[in-house]
């Protein structure tokens, strides 16, 4: 959300309307005054150059002139060339002098017969150009030069001048000295006004090009940039409904229409997390949300319910164990999300005022988009009611069992047992009749020895009817516990098993006790169930039974040889399995079935001492 401040600081801000234009303005007219310092020392550069360049032209003509003059003693010619220089107005001084550096002419006539020195403008004073040494070095080496002095105020050119010759000789009797100083500054001024007036018609260009494109930027990149500022400012404050309305080409359409797409996945998310929101709120199961460490962060009022904890006030930052939960079964539960990112199973927990509960959990480590953990959410089920009926069922079942037992004990096994006496006695008779040699009906004692042939078979199936019955009615009638009880069990189921022509063992090298007739009793149901599956599915000719303890912990554990449960049955399907897993829930044992290390198949219930 926005912050007010920040929002008021940013309307503070330069709009970027007027920033790119008057940046460029500014950088206009920074390169603007660069230009114009060069044209400066360009326009410097040329007209010292020019200057030079045209004293030097000047001084050799006039060399070639007034020698001539010099020649025909034309003083007035020579006086009438050096005053001609008088015609360029940045000429501020033009003498001819003498050997004596006597000033001979002049355009000014004042100056003529004056000293070199007193004549000269005051910006040539004291130059080294001018110097007696500078001058007489020129005449000797007869050679003018021009030179630019004060900074490129005035150029100076010095030629020597030859005023007179010996009557056939070739060398000169007088040599003079022609001196011309000019001002350099209205030149320079002129030139750079022309160009200072090129760099300003530049710069006006580039101005009204810098206005044009803030006009542009206006009406193009600006306005559309502070639509989107507004759009992106409402969506942060929660309106969903507001749209950019910007279309066309360019990268701020683009930009709209992302920002519009992104409006509309983020409305759809929002809608999607609502109904996500109510259907955790109005779930009747408890779901809860929690950090890595547990805290919880989040959950839903079925929660709060289960737990008994609706007038405790806000859960967050509690853990499941300060609601009742085993602390040590939370960080067996922990330990597997860490590992494998899930856990599901029943636990026996306590609600906040006590009472004890089933609860069955399921927990889903949550992965951040970038891969790593950033929580937890558990689902929990109250199934504390359910477990009720279901003891209640086995219960009922168990009783059942017990009484069709007692009945087959004392009602069918009783009268298959008096049947077997009656059978047993017609035996003895027959067999009296067959041994007594004066029966004088020889044409019977064929007859006879079909009837006791049929009273044989006929005892001696009573006899296995009445042996079955009494192996069914004892498997029916629950375990009877002492001290000693499941492992008696145990052991009758053994000797049962053995009758069916299979090697059935049972082995328990110390003496386990289980107190608990319900726990008792299942486990008898789990070996049971497993023969039974053993016999039915895997054909094995030795079955061992084991009973034993280790770190306060009940080891049930069935071994066949037969053909494995894993070549004919489904782990995880089958009537018999799940029941044999269903009790071992019921007494919150672990259950494992596997093949075993020779074949055939191995079935370990551990019942844990919590």
């Amino acid at each position: 959300m926005v912050n007010e401040r920040d929002s008021g600081h940013r309307k503070n801000w330069f709009p970027l309307r007027m920033t790119v234009p008057l940046s460029l303005l500014l950088f206009i007219a920074g390169t603007t005054w660069w230009s114009l310092q060069a044209a400066r020392s360009q326009a410097s550069r040329v007209v010292e150059s020019e200057a030079v360049r045209e004293l030097n032209r000047t001084l050799t003509r006039l060399d070639s002139t007034i020698e001539r003059a010099a020649r025909n003693s034309d003083a007035e010619a020579i006086q009438a060339e050096v005053v001609a220089l008088a015609v360029d107005p940045h000429v501020i001084c033009a003498a001819l002098c003498n050997e004596h550096y006597q000033v001979i002419s002049s355009i000014h006539l004042a100056d003529i017969d004056q000293p070199l020195e007193s004549i000269v403008p005051p910006v040539c004073k004291g130059l080294a150009i001018l110097s007696h040494e500078r001058l007489e070095q020129l005449k000797s080496s007869w050679a003018g030069t021009a030179e630019v002095v004060h900074g490129g105020d005035s150029a100076v050119g010095v030629q020597p001048v030859m005023l007179g010759r010996e009557e056939g000789g070739l060398r000169p009797t007088r040599m003079g000295t022609l001196v011309i100083a000019r001002n350099l500054l209205p030149q320079k001024r002129r030139e750079y006004r022309a160009m200072r007036s090129q760099v300003v018609g530049f710069a006006t260009v580039l101005s009204l090009f810098a206005v044009g494109l803030g006009v542009f930027f206006h009406f193009r990149v600006t306005s559309r940039i502070g639509t989107l500022t507004q759009l992106t400012r409402d969506v942060a404050t929660g309106d969903l409904t507001v749209r950019s309305g910007i279309h066309g080409r360019g990268e701020v359409a683009e930009l709209a229409a992302a920002l519009d797409g992104m409006i509309a996945d983020r409305k759809q998310s929002e809608q999607e997390l609502r109904i996500k929101d109510l259907a955790i709120e109005s779930a009747v199961t408890g779901i809860c949300f929690t950090d890595l460490r547990g805290r919880i962060t989040e959950y839903n009022p079925a929660f709060q319910r289960m737990w008994g904890a609706e007038n405790t006030g806000d859960l967050r930052g509690k853990t499941v164990t300060d609601l009742g939960t085993d602390p040590v079964v939370v960080e067996q539960i922990l330990e597997a999300i860490r590992s494998v990112g899930s856990w599901q199973g029943e636990d026996l927990a306590r609600r906040l005022d006590g009472t004890p509960m089933h609860i069955q959990m399921a927990t889903t480590l949550i992965v951040g988009t970038d891969g790593e953990p950033v929580g937890m959410m558990g689902t929990f089920g109250d199934i504390t009611e359910r477990k009720r009926l279901e003891k209640e069922i086995l219960e009922i079942a168990a009783e059942e069992d017990r009484r069709i037992g007692q009945e087959l004990h004392d009602g069918t096994q009783q009268e298959l047992t008096g049947l077997s006496l009656m059978a047993q006695n017609i035996v003895d008779t027959l067999d009296r009749i067959a041994q007594d040699e004066q029966t004088p009906e020889a044409s019977t004692s064929g007859d006879v020895g079909h009837l006791r042939t049929v009273a044989h078979r006929l005892s001696d199936g009573l006899q296995r009817a009445n042996k079955n019955v009494q192996m069914l009615s004892r498997g029916l009638i629950p375990v009877e516990v002492d001290s000693r009880g499941l492992m008696s069990a145990l052991t009758e189921l053994a000797s049962r098993t053995s009758i069916r022509a299979v090697d059935c063992t049972f082995v328990c090298e110390e003496p386990v006790e289980v107190a608990d007739n319900f726990t008792a009793t299942h486990l008898y149901r789990i070996a049971q169930e497993s023969i039974t599956n053993a016999l039915k599915h895997g054909a094995p000719d030795r079955i061992e039974i084991s009973l034993s303890e280790r770190d306060a912990c009940v080891i049930l554990h069935v071994l066949d040889n037969g053909t494995g449960i894993a070549n004919n049955h489904s782990r995880n399907g089958g009537m018999g399995l799940g029941i044999m897993r269903y009790r071992a829930g019921m007494i919150g044992a672990s259950l494992s079935i596997d093949t075993g290390p020779k074949g055939g198949t191995s079935v370990t219930c551990t019942v844990s001492p919590n």
